[in-house]
């Protein structure tokens, strides 16, 4: 998947406050492996966030997520402990709120990462972070930061994957990729085993 980098009129358009635009789609249950079956509601697709030099609030993760319960049955199966998060698509320190951008992950592994082993969404995240907190970063200069999570059919409510890139438009309208199209798996750690999607 490209991405493809709008003018900063088209940037504008995102939500004036947060300036994220979150979506979500429909699906059949919000969890599918429980018993009974969760009930018909939606499940997070592509976030987006146009970050300027001070990045809006963002909220904690929380709740009972589309696939929260799945993925705490699915631990349990192999016997796991712990190690299951709310992964935000665009994180709180980027100004992500919880609507429609929250997906079960494991914490080491899609999450963050220990020792530099391997790239977490945390890793990228921090590269967008310090990149508008930079003196050559300009006022007027943007980043589009954008993640996407991967489903294996209409049914998932856990992804096996997110998929982040993140572009910065200067001032001048010149344009740098900072990372494109970065696929981080939703496995334990750096091991590619015990994927959470569904």
């Amino acid at each position: 998947m490209t991405v493809r980098v709008p003018r900063k009129v088209a940037l504008s358009r995102l939500d004036a406050k947060a300036r994220t635009r979150r979506r979500s789609e429909p699906v059949a249950h919000v969890n599918k492996t429980t018993n009974p079956l969760g009930p018909a509601g939606t499940r997070a697709t592509t976030a987006q966030a146009c970050l300027g030099k001070t990045p809006g609030p963002g909220s904690p993760a929380g709740g009972d997520i589309t696939g929260w319960q799945d993925a705490a049955l699915f631990a349990q199966a192999n016997s796991l402990d712990a190690g299951l998060s709310r992964c935000h698509l665009i994180a709180n320190v980027l100004g992500g709120r919880i609507s429609n951008n929250l997906v079960p992950c494991r914490q080491e592994g899609m999450n963050t990462s220990t020792d530099d082993l391997w790239d977490s969404m945390w890793d990228y995240e921090s590269e967008v972070r310090d990149e508008v907190a930079k003196l050559g970063f300009g006022e007027e200069d943007a980043i589009l930061y954008q993640a996407t999570p991967e489903y294996l059919d209409a049914t998932s409510t856990i992804s096996v994957r997110v998929t982040t890139s993140a572009v910065i438009e200067r001032e001048d309208g010149s344009v740098e990729e900072l990372f494109t199209d970065v696929d981080i798996p939703n496995t334990l750690a750096d091991t590619g085993r015990f994927d959470l999607g569904n």
